[in-house]
């Protein structure tokens, strides 16, 4: 069995044990998701010493709402995840080296090795699946809104409260509350329109917790 990505290079080869049973012969792989990276790859079952070939095309993604076709796609997505300059290692690797660059990111970014899954990342891609789906606005997808971002990075707020406002102010508010943190985030929306900002005192508390969090 092998494995190529787009432009034909080998990513994995395993061979595959079949095993005659009644009238038909059978066997079972398991493929490395984290070997061939995030994209399109193609799968050839390649009989040895005959000529035929049977080829199937699988892809890798991070989950059915967010589709990822392409590398730099899925670095899109992690940017509120990881570090810049661990991102900026996985887009300089060579193109056949990036399966061993996304393990080895999968592995400094797990805070918890001993177990099988990687917590941190599934958790960060279920709260940007529901920021994308909770706070779009027009023109701009919901996980890279103000909201959506503070979503990603702080998980849902204990509290949320919206001050009255009077006949004569089209500006909201929301205050997200982050107790165990300490820390009162404030959004408004100038136009009534939805289209809600951080206000530049939050902006600056909510940097310094944002760059704390990333990994």
């Amino acid at each position: 069995l092998l494995a190529r990505n787009e432009t034909g290079r080998v990513l994995w080869s395993h061979p595959v044990p079949i095993e005659p049973r009644g009238g038909m012969s059978s066997g079972v792989v398991e493929v490395p998701v984290g070997r061939l990276g995030i994209g399109v790859s193609q799968l050839s079952f390649v009989r040895e010493a005959a000529p035929d070939t049977a080829s199937t095309f699988i892809f890798v993604g991070f989950g059915d709402d967010l589709p990822v076709a392409r590398f730099e796609d899925m670095l899109l997505f992690l940017r509120h995840f990881a570090t810049a300059s661990r991102l900026q290692a996985l887009r300089d690797a060579a193109e056949e080296d990036r399966p061993v660059a996304w393990a080895a990111f999968l592995r400094e970014t797990d805070s918890v090795p001993s177990t099988p899954m990687h917590e941190d990342l599934l958790n960060y891609f279920t709260r940007l699946m529901r920021a994308n789906n909770r706070f779009r606005e027009e023109g701009a997808p919901g996980w890279m809104s103000d909201r959506g971002k503070v979503f990603i990075v702080l998980g849902e707020p204990d509290q949320v409260l919206e001050p009255m406002s009077n006949d004569f102010q089209r500006t909201r508010q929301q205050v997200w509350d982050y107790r165990e943190k300490g820390l009162q985030l404030t959004f408004y929306d100038q136009t009534g329109t939805g289209r809600w900002r951080l206000t530049q005192s939050s902006a600056v508390r909510f940097d310094s917790e944002y760059r704390r969090q990333l990994r």
